[in-house]
């Protein structure tokens, strides 16, 4: 019951905080574009981030709270199954307030409001490392099946989980248990399904000069800054690591509060950690970690979302706490302090703080582009193209759903073809001059820019102004 209360009043906090916002964040509208053209990939990621998005977009029209809603059911997805882990290595009590010490966890809390690959991990990877567990020790088919289904959504949904499917492989060679699976078919039922499932993709990637890789080694730095010399490959894996415990910040507040007034408590050290969660829990982070100090690569403090789902588990398997009632008491106290902590923050910043993608009147912004189009033209508006965020936000709050040509690039948007776009013209967007120039050489038909001041403003911030850059490449019947 108590888990109960805790996943609705969950929910229903983090779907309704980040309704103050003026429009969704960027992530999420970009997957609901990925996600309406019903493609094997996109440009950055898998696909089903993208049809998940569009999925909730179809069932709940307002765009807002079909995206609020489909991040907090992978967050409480993954609690359950958190939960669920817990339960088959601690008592209840040690395995619920394992769940509830994540409030404290940004990736949990205010990051959640965005939906995106990282946050649909959350929900992901539990259920895998949960039935993986349960494979292992029911030999059981069915269970290995489920495995391997949930091991290529989990590749689906980001590349990078693929290194818990690494530490999946490790704790099979490296523990008894594992090495015996060796001998048995189940393993092997759980491989062959997971390519099953991922071929499709792979086929899709192979058409397309495996694009979305161009992205990701985009978002990762080979270059040690200088006022790194005396770390040197170190620098990046230890800022990673340092950011992971920042994003624990209150979870381990939390922890020093229940230990200190948590009734008689004793420390049993990791001595006695199960293998399993030490694989599962604490291994895919050092793997990041050990890649990043070998290839000296930069890595965004954002991957580690799901990479931090056991750790407080693991703490509350190395605590002893002998007064139970009093430590599940003050355990949830501090839970839905910490919730309350971090909505506050949440609602102090799209108060206060004049952000520019939460604050930024997209349906306004919409409806003038749609005006200014409509001025020239009587046709729909079928294309757009150009800065992700601005299209994305047409695509989202307009009724005629203008498909997006991302950064006027085709290789970023392969379904689109280029020869309808032209023939049925389209407004190109950009936030800054160069961008557009960019644009413009990617297309010969993309005219030069005006410019459109737009004003952003929270409640009790400062006033910012953002400087559009549109052109409108004509439909060929104007012409």
């Amino acid at each position: 019951i108590i888990l109960a209360v805790f996943l609705m009043v969950h929910f229903v906090v983090w779907v309704l905080v980040p309704m103050m916002r003026a429009n969704i964040p960027m992530d999420a509208a970009e997957a609901i574009v990925w996600g309406s053209e019903w493609s094997l990939g996109t440009n950055k990621h898998p696909f089903l981030g993208g049809w998940l998005a569009q999925m909730s977009y179809l069932i709940f029209p307002n765009p807002d709270l079909s995206v609020y809603i489909l991040s907090q059911l992978c967050v409480l997805v993954g609690f359950i199954y958190i939960y669920k882990i817990g339960r088959m290595f601690m008592s209840a009590d040690k395995a619920l307030l394992s769940v509830t010490f994540l409030e404290g966890t940004i990736y949990y809390s205010i990051c959640s409001v965005e939906f995106n690959v990282n946050v649909l991990s959350l929900a992901i990877v539990p259920m895998m490392i949960y039935y993986f567990y349960r494979a292992l020790n029911s030999d059981r088919s069915r269970m290995w099946v489920l495995t391997g289904v949930l091991m290529a959504a989990a590749l689906m949904s980001k590349y990078t989980n693929g290194i818990f499917l690494i530490a999946m492989g490790l704790y099979l060679i490296a523990t008894e248990q594992g090495r015996a699976q060796f001998k048995k078919t189940g393993m092997y039922i759980a491989g062959i399904v997971c390519l099953a499932v991922c071929l499709p993709h792979i086929f899709w990637l192979a058409q397309n000069d495996f694009y979305p890789f161009v992205y990701l080694t985009s978002r990762v730095s080979v270059k040690v800054p200088s006022s790194s010399f005396f770390l040197g490959p170190l620098f990046w894996p230890l800022k990673f690591a340092a950011a992971q415990v920042l994003a624990m910040a209150l979870t381990w507040v939390g922890l020093c509060i229940l230990y200190c007034v948590g009734g008689k408590v004793s420390w049993r050290g990791f001595k006695k950690l199960p293998p399993f969660l030490t694989m599962m829990g604490i291994v895919p982070l050092l793997i990041w970690i050990f890649l990043s100090a070998v290839a000296g690569v930069k890595l965004k403090s954002m991957w580690g979302f799901a990479f931090v789902s056991l750790i407080p588990m693991i703490f509350f398997h190395a605590l002893d706490f002998k007064d139970t009632v009093r430590f599940r008491k003050g355990g949830i106290l501090l839970t839905y302090a910490m919730m309350a902590l971090m909505a506050a923050s949440c609602v102090g910043t799209s108060l206060c703080h004049t952000s520019t993608k939460a604050n930024f009147p997209g349906r306004a912004f919409a409806s003038q582009m749609k005006t200014l189009w409509q001025e020239k033209y009587q046709t729909p508006l079928k294309y757009t193209g150009g800065d992700i965020w601005f299209t994305s936000l047409l695509y989202v709050y307009l009724p005629d759903k203008p498909r997006v040509l991302i950064q006027m690039n085709p290789s970023a948007a392969p379904w689109i073809d280029i020869n309808d776009l032209q023939t049925y013209g389209a407004i190109v967007m950009a936030d800054n001059p160069n961008e557009y120039a960019v644009f413009q050489s990617r297309m010969n038909a993309v005219p030069d820019p005006t410019v459109v001041p737009y004003k952003i403003k929270s409640k009790f911030g400062k006033e910012k102004t953002v400087l559009i850059h549109y052109g409108i490449i004509p439909p060929k019947s104007a012409m």
